[in-house]
């Protein structure tokens, strides 16, 4: 009879745990449809990202990750470039992540960014829609 016990409770442990992981990995958004668009290779381990919206200001917003962690939260896009600065990244790739907020008018949002280092500026658009995270590698060597 305690067996019984002992294994009803240890099934309802992994139920509790696989709905607390089914909530912060799917829920969050930032894991599921992840679809990466390109890289680029820094020089140095510092960068300015700028964001903005080039095409029609439809009150488009978006939330920024860079290897699962918010960077910009509710980021709502305009013509005038957003700049975040990037320090001391470590070595190796890092993910940035775009996961749609709000698509204003539109279906989808595709933001256009920009990475300067110490030597170049990267320009890119990142496509993403409320269920596809565009995503962009930026590499430190």
């Amino acid at each position: 009879m305690r067996k019984k016990y002992i294994l009803v409770i240890v099934l309802f442990a992994f139920a509790i745990g696989g709905g607390i992981y089914n909530y912060i990995f799917t829920k969050t958004g930032i894991y599921k449809n992840v679809t990466n668009q390109g890289s680029t290779t820094l020089k140095g381990n510092s960068a300015t990202i700028g964001v903005w919206n080039d095409g029609l200001n439809n009150a488009a917003s978006i939330a920024l990750y860079l290897d699962d962690t918010l960077i910009i939260d509710s980021l709502q896009l305009s013509s005038t470039p957003y700049e975040h600065q990037l320090n001391n990244l470590t070595k190796g790739d890092h993910i940035m992540k775009v996961k749609v907020i709000n698509t204003g008018a539109s279906t989808a949002v595709s933001p256009r960014f920009s990475i300067t280092d110490a030597i170049k500026i990267t320009s890119f658009n990142i496509n993403s829609s409320k269920d596809s995270i565009g995503a962009y590698t930026i590499i430190v060597p």
